[in-house]
């Protein structure tokens, strides 16, 4: 699930999303001894969305991966197959994700944060800390909060997001979930837990 020869590896379509990649897509290659580095019989690319999570792009690229098996098929059974050699100095990496890959750094920039939360949908899960518990970021946007703050620091609570400064910009969270508790909208968790403007996450 990835335009080869980048992302080789077991988690192209997350790594594609925290990288920030504007398309990904499919390859159907022939298998060799190597990691996702045979040729490439075909390839079909595909837009990811602003609003794409690793779990929504997942479930695009399925349907596209069928398509494109059945067209690999086709092409097989016409004898007309014509594979591309992967170029090994173009290559990039997908690797494995780990639980640790969710902690949010909040020294870097919002649009990084957002892509993070975006591709580790549903798992690991993007998530941070508040009063010393686990809190898992559901869903954000890059907010248009431009006040200076410093980063992890609660600029506004309201019932549409919670805004976060980052060390550049900041994050609207739109739907989080404390650990033991439920996955909720901002503005039902802000009901139930007690924040303050200038509290810090993390």
């Amino acid at each position: 699930a990835s335009l080869l020869p980048k992302y080789r590896g077991a988690a192209p379509i997350n790594r594609a999303i925290i990288n920030g990649e504007k398309e990904t897509g499919i390859s159907v290659i022939k298998m060799n001894e190597l990691m996702d580095a045979g040729d490439i019989l075909l390839q079909k690319k595909l837009p990811i969305e602003q609003n794409d999570t690793a779990q929504t792009l997942e479930e695009k690229l399925a349907i596209l991966a069928a398509q494109s098996s059945v067209e690999a098929i086709e092409i097989i059974g016409k004898g007309s197959i014509k594979f591309i050699g992967q170029s090994a100095r173009e290559a990039s990496f997908a690797p494995k994700l780990e639980k640790k890959d969710g902690l949010i750094n909040w020294n870097n920039d919002a649009l990084s944060i957002v892509n993070q939360i975006r591709g580790l949908i549903p798992w690991p899960g993007a998530f941070t800390y508040y009063n010393g518990r686990l809190v898992k970021i559901w869903s954000a946007r890059v907010s248009e909060n431009e006040g200076a703050a410093k980063a992890a620091q609660i600029l506004s609570i309201s019932k549409k997001g919670l805004i976060i400064g980052c060390a550049k910009g900041a994050v609207e969270i739109t739907e989080l979930q404390l650990e033991g508790g439920r996955r909720l909208e901002t503005g039902a968790f802000i009901v139930g837990h007690k924040l303050a403007v200038g509290d810090k996450l993390g």
